[in-house]
């Protein structure tokens, strides 16, 4: 049996923990023995989700430069075949034991994000040195899995990663809601909805100022927002100066049935983001039927959305064009089950298979 040590900060409410989880819990029943190695266990919204089959192993400390030793001494007490590391910094951290001819220790790094778009908000030291760390961990793993072709080719063109380090595998939909697809489709209820961390990435400002450009239009419509972070206040406060805070509804983090209510119940999704790696609110929303306008931002949007069978894509952040895009997908004759199968493709058993693959191969 092949042993996976999953190394990664926290399981608390983010896209990368909730595909920590799935991608764990399904290769536990693949026969692979798999620790999910955490600095700290604190607002571990995905705690509850993991297979009793996977082992919990908690650094409990609250920062990755307290955690280096404890790391350390769990690599190199510990017999595994593979890291499969959710994050640049602990990519770094675990790359350096290699340059210390520990060259047995194979690294398998999942990219998150769109990384030179997101480095743009730091400060010329922070972003110099993270892409120093971008490079020499990246540069020192031995498979690179990123979850969109837009991120693949972030890394080679911003990064001057070779192509032959990486992999593109999608993001698998979770069991939850993959359990629970239902071609009912007369459940909607009149509101929008977002969700995601409540932070300047996801650009929900958006949003809410489209949505007051239609309140008038659809008087009985509402917005819902979902998710939890430091943009909140900034939100409320945008909602109450354009006085649509009696429609807006601020839900914070949302999971089981109420995540998939949600999802099944609105008219829409919407997407407004900066940037991303692969939005999974988008095959999520799918998956439940509900069709998605999103801004056609970098990347994972247009690897999704096909316009006029699952959503419609914006080319702008022009909130006029954005309001266009609802309305037509408020109007438009959606085809809820060819909606729903357009993301067949991302269901677990499928992207399983290319872990598997992939792991084998570099394993062999």
């Amino acid at each position: 049996m092949k042993k996976i040590a999953f190394i990664i900060g926290s399981l608390s409410g983010g896209g990368a923990q909730q595909v920590a989880v799935t991608l764990a819990n399904e290769l536990s029943e693949k026969d692979y023995s798999i620790d999910i190695v955490v600095l700290q266990l604190d607002d571990s919204k995905y705690l509850n989700w993991l297979s009793d089959k996977v082992k919990i192993i908690n650094l409990d400390k609250k920062r990755l430069r307290y955690s280096i030793i404890s790391l350390f001494n769990y690599l190199l007490t510990n017999k595994f075949d593979i890291c499969l590391v959710f994050d640049y910094y602990l990519t770094f951290v675990i790359s350096i034991l290699k340059l210390f001819n520990y060259h047995y220790i194979k690294i398998v790094t999942r990219c998150i994000n769109t990384l030179s778009i997101d480095f743009k908000y730091e400060n010329i030291f922070l972003k110099y040195f993270k892409r120093i760390v971008v490079k020499l961990g990246y540069n020192l793993s031995d498979l690179i899995i990123c979850q969109s072709n837009g991120m693949k080719f972030d890394l080679i063109d911003s990064f001057k990663i070779s192509s032959n380090k990486i992999k593109v595998i999608n993001n698998p939909l979770n069991k939850l809601v993959e359990t629970n697809i239902c071609y009912d489709f007369n459940l909607k209820e009149d509101y929008l909805f977002c969700i995601g961390r409540l932070e300047e990435q996801k650009n929900f400002k958006l949003a809410i100022e489209s949505f007051e450009k239609l309140k008038n239009k659809y008087p009985n419509l509402r917005l819902k927002i979902a998710g939890i972070g430091s943009f909140k206040e900034k939100l409320l406060k945008m909602a109450k100066n354009l006085k649509v805070i009696d429609r807006v509804d601020f839900l914070g983090f949302i999971s089981g049935d109420d995540l998939l209510n949600n999802y099944r119940k609105a008219r829409l999704t919407l997407l407004t983001s900066l940037f991303e790696g692969f939005p999974n609110i988008l095959i999520e929303s799918l998956a439940l039927g509900t069709p998605i306008v999103s801004v056609n931002c970098p990347s994972g949007p247009s690897e999704i959305i096909v316009n006029g069978v699952n959503g419609f894509l914006v080319d702008s952040y022009n909130s006029e064009d954005y309001v266009k895009a609802i309305i037509k997908g408020l109007e438009f004759d959606w085809d809820y089950k060819a909606l729903i199968n357009s993301v067949n493709k991302y269901h677990s058993e499928f992207i399983i298979k290319e872990y598997i693959g992939n792991i084998e191969e570099i394993t062999m």
